[in-house]
């Protein structure tokens, strides 16, 4: 089972915190496609994302990209999962704008954000704990300028 926190939320944009309710066993979906245009920071636990023929595991601080049409399998070691993300999803009238930007990055999972990423999404977990909807919105709309400049360099920084 999976549970979601709606945070913050305009017309555009939405801010919520993903988890599973603690003591509950979950069952691993075999394959999950996206609805949206969505960046995922990874706040505790850990779990693998499957994408591509590829695993990688995800903890604190790890990164995960997903769009419309995006076909992906997360699986998690413990039977409790314990992992905690914040999910910023974007409307299609935003995220249009960077949709090639979006699909230009070389990866969709990181385990270790890009700088601009990680500074971008210090501050939107910052702004979220304090409840200040201005700087919510500020800082979602920068982890967007983030993605699209490390998308113009070659090799983004970052491990």
């Amino acid at each position: 089972m999976n549970r979601y926190e709606k945070l913050f939320a305009t017309q555009d944009l939405s801010l919520s915190r993903f988890d599973h309710p603690p003591h509950q066993a979950h069952d691993d979906p075999d394959e999950e496609v996206s609805t949206r245009w969505a960046i995922a920071f990874v706040q505790a636990g850990s779990f693998d994302v499957v994408h591509g023929g590829r695993s990688v595991r995800l903890g604190r601080g790890g990164v995960f990209l997903s769009r419309p049409g995006f076909v992906f399998r997360c699986r998690h070691q413990d039977t409790c999962p314990s992992d905690v993300c914040l999910s910023a999803a974007f409307a299609d009238s935003v995220a249009e704008e960077f949709a090639e930007a979006w699909l230009r990055t070389s990866w969709a999972v990181r385990p270790s954000p890009t700088p601009r990423l990680a500074f971008a999404g210090r501050r939107l977990r910052e702004a979220a704990d304090s409840g200040d909807a201005f700087q919510v919105e500020r800082w979602m709309l920068a982890a967007l300028a983030a993605l699209e400049h490390d998308a113009q360099q070659a090799r983004p920084r970052g491990r």
